[in-house]
């Protein structure tokens, strides 16, 4: 699995010392608490693997990726071929 862009958005908590760049930032969405706060973050390229708990904490899920760098040409012709076979 290829995640390619620097608009990737992931669900979950990263640490700093993964992370290139790492700010806390203050909640986007009214509904949210007034005390939640968002972890805006850039990954480094190359592989990476992502985890996550299943709710009742008796399964884990684990998939192997790569974070790549695209240029906006390169995105472009993504965005288009994933347009394509939605259609």
């Amino acid at each position: 699995m290829t995640f390619a862009g620097s608009t990737l958005r992931l669900f979950g908590v990263v640490p700093q010392s993964f992370s290139t760049d790492w700010a806390l930032k203050p909640k986007v969405l009214a509904i949210v608490d007034d005390n939640a706060t968002a972890i805006d973050a850039r990954m480094p390229v190359g592989a990476i693997k992502l985890t996550k708990l299943h709710p009742t904490l008796s399964k884990i899920m684990a998939v192997k990726g790569e974070l790549v760098r695209i240029c906006a040409v390169s995105r472009l012709r993504l965005q288009e071929r994933r347009r394509r076979q939605g259609a």
